[in-house]
């Protein structure tokens, strides 16, 4: 992650990375730098759509299996996808849970409006998507460190996280993040809509996360934690 000595990309980068998406400004955008993988919760955020009150532009980010295309487009592909699982249920190599989840999140793509959602390919400098985002949401369904957490925090963006998921155990609800309960669409969307309209809690969950981020894993700290270690190391040799 980087530091707090690094320069966070400024409003330039965030109106330029918008426009190269096809945002406009007015946008208010939702990140999920997880990509379409199902233990990373892409349904839980597509499913939410359904109960937002508010305008919202979803950006997902990570996933191979997209070159950018619009969903309908890749009907086809998504078939043959459906077969392949299919088969691979069947002869017990991937487990049905698994294929049900990602069938869902194929047929819930397809019934997102042109314009309301925008897929991208994994790419390894997620700033700028940040710089362009508005909140940016981690639906982990298995826990473990998120790093797109914590470069949110350190960009000043508010973050929605499922309870006890990874990062959540640094995230105190409506202070640096909200919490939300686990595969609860409705729980999601309503956390979103509370983000969209109180411009005072994001600005504090926002604040609060950043000096999260420079106190714990700015590049002060990790020297320090890394000295520290040394000297362990030393005094044991």
């Amino acid at each position: 992650i980087a530091g707090p000595g690094d320069s966070a990309p400024n409003s330039d980068v965030r109106k330029q990375c918008r426009e190269e998406l096809g945002f406009r400004e007015s946008d208010f955008v939702i990140l999920s730098l997880g990509g379409l993988v199902w233990r990373k919760g892409p349904l839980e955020l597509l499913l939410c759509r359904r109960h937002l009150k508010n305008p919202m532009k979803i950006l997902i980010a990570g996933s191979a299996m997209f070159d950018g295309r619009r969903p309908c487009q890749l009907r086809l592909f998504h078939r043959c996808v459906a077969h392949l699982e299919l088969f691979l249920v069947q002869v017990g190599v991937l487990d049905r849970l698994r294929y049900l989840y990602s069938l869902r999140t194929h047929c819930e793509l397809e019934s997102i409006p042109k314009g309301q959602i925008k897929l991208l390919p994994l790419t390894s400098d997620i700033q700028p998507l940040i710089a362009a985002s508005d909140v940016v949401v981690s639906l982990h369904n298995f826990p473990h460190s998120s790093r797109s957490v914590f470069e949110a925090w350190r960009q000043r963006r508010p973050v929605v996280v499922f309870a006890k998921s990874g990062a959540s155990d640094g995230v105190r609800h409506c202070e640096n993040g909200i919490i939300v309960e686990r595969k609860d669409p409705r729980c999601v969307a309503a956390a979103l809509d509370s983000l969209f309209e109180a411009c005072t809690l994001r600005e504090r969950i926002a604040n609060n996360g950043q000096l999260i981020a420079e106190k714990h894993h700015g590049e002060g700290a990790v020297i320090a934690r890394l000295l520290k270690a040394y000297e362990k190391l030393t005094l044991s040799a």
